[in-house]
C-alpha cells in the first residue's frame, strides 16, 4: 500500500499515518534509506518479542553499505550530558560511554538500551495501542529517543539484537546540514528535555543555555573589537 502525503509531515507523523493502515501483531518500521540483506533478521526480531513480555521494541545491528557499523542506539539524554556539551560539566573517560546518545552495536548478546535508532525497528502492536507511536510534536530528530523514554517509563524495554542486521545508508533524507535542519535539532532537543525533565531542571537548563549563548556572543564581539 502506498500512502501519498500532500505535505512533508515529518518522520514521526508520517510513520504514525502508516501505522493506522497497518495490520498484524507486530509493526515493522523501515526507513527509505535502509534495506534488508537476509531472510533471518526479521524472524529473529519477532521471535525475541514473542519470548519477552516486557520488551516493547527491538532493533538490529545497523551497518553501512561497506559493512562498517552504523549508528544503532543510544543512551537517553541526561542533564549532565547537556551541561557537558556546553562545557559546564566534565564526564570522565570511564563514564562517557554511559552518556553517549549515538552508538553503534557493541555487544554480542541482546542488550537493553535507552532507545533504538528508528531506521528499522519492530514494535508490538499492543504496546503502540496502549502508549502510542511517535509524538507528533517532533518533526525530525529525538522522536525515537522520546519513544524509548516513554516506553521505559511504563515498563517496556528497548532491546538491541546484534545478530539481526539491516543496512542503513544514513542521512539520505538530510544530506545537507542546513540552518533549517540545525533549527529543527535545537527545537526537538528542547521539546524532548521539556517533556522528560522536571520543571526545575528544564528552566535551569534554559537559563544556563541562554547565559552560555550570551557569553559566546560577548566573546566573539570582544575578539572582533580587539582585532580592530
Amino acid at each position: 500500500m502506498l500512502i501519498e502525503n500532500k505535505e512533508n509531515l515529518g518522520f514521526g507523523r508520517a510513520n504514525n499515518l502508516g501505522f493506522k493502515s497497518s495490520i498484524g501483531e507486530y509493526v515493522f518500521l523501515l526507513n527509505s534509506d535502509a534495506y534488508l540483506i537476509d531472510n533471518s533478521s526479521i524472524p529473529k526480531m519477532i521471535q525475541y518479542l514473542e519470548q519477552h513480555q516486557n520488551v516493547g521494541i527491538v532493533g538490529p545491528n545497523f551497518i553501512k553499505e561497506n559493512g562498517s557499523k552504523a549508528y544503532a542506539y543510544g543512551n537517553l539524554l541526561k542533564i549532565r550530558k547537556v551541561l557537558s556539551d556546553i562545557g559546564l560539566f566534565t564526564i570522565s573517560n570511564k563514564n562517557i560511554d554511559n552518556y553517549a546518545t549515538y552508538k553503534v552495536s557493541d555487544s554480542l548478546m541482546p542488550k537493553e538500551v535507552g532507545y533504538l535508532a528508528a531506521a528499522g525497528i519492530i514494535i508490538k502492536r499492543s504496546v503502540i495501542e496502549k502508549l502510542g507511536l511517535f509524538d507528533p510534536k517532533f518533526f525530525l530528530y529525538f522522536e525515537d529517543m522520546e519513544l524509548g523514554w516513554r516506553y521505559k517509563k511504563y515498563g517496556y524495554k528497548s532491546i538491541i539484537l546484534p545478530k539481526a542486521t539491516i543496512v542503513h545508508l544514513g542521512g539520505e533524507s538530510t544530506t545537507e546540514k542546513s540552518e533549517y535542519l540545525q533549527k529543527l535539532i535545537v527545537e526537538s532537543k528542547s521539546y524532548y528535555l521539556k517533556k522528560t525533565l522536571n520543571v526545575f531542571q528544564y528552566h535551569f537548563l534554559k537559563i544556563v543555555d541562554l547565559s552560555y549563548i550570551s557569553i559566546k556572543y560577548f566573546n566573539r564581539k570582544l575578539k572582533l573589537f580587539l582585532k580592530n
